[in-house]
């Protein structure tokens, strides 16, 4: 069973692109494979879409369902960061310590027999991708994003 998707998630955004039947088209705007937009959809992954990324799948909404679900999540999100409590950006720097540590301890193991093989390549890369999302984060919920619509461009 599938928990509820939070509207101020990027997982949420993502989950609605999918439920549109979007996924492939947009990985394909974007280069990257359908697999990549699954674990933005997945809340229990820290992978969230970079801003290039996230305008040009919300250009894709829009132009099919007049929508755009990454715009909306920052919007709300915003909002939410003009009046977040100190203690969610300590939440969010002690989780990317965390994940910091985590991907720091995967590297330090893929190195201890002096080789690093073809999975454990994939593992360190996947914890910085964690880590990186962690601090993501971490900006996220310390700074204040001043989003524009892309509705505000067409003419």
């Amino acid at each position: 069973m599938n928990a509820p998707r939070h509207p101020m998630t990027w997982a949420s955004a993502a989950t609605w692109v999918i439920a549109q039947g979007l996924l492939d088209e947009a990985a394909e705007l974007i280069g990257k494979s359908p697999e990549l937009i699954r674990k933005w959809a997945n809340q229990n992954m820290q992978a969230v879409p970079n801003v290039q990324q996230a305008l040009v799948i919300d250009q894709l909404c829009l132009e099919r369902f007049d929508r755009e679900p990454f715009a909306e999540v920052a919007e709300r999100r915003k909002g939410r960061a003009d009046t977040a409590p100190k203690k969610d950006i300590l939440a969010a720097f002690i989780s990317a310590t965390a994940a910091q540590g985590e991907a720091s301890r995967v590297f330090a193991e893929a190195l201890e027999d002096g080789e690093v093989t073809v999975l454990e390549a994939s593992d360190i890369v996947e914890s910085i991708e964690r880590s990186c999302a962690a601090w993501r984060e971490v900006i996220a919920a310390a700074s204040m994003p001043k989003t524009t619509s892309l509705k505000s461009f067409k003419s």
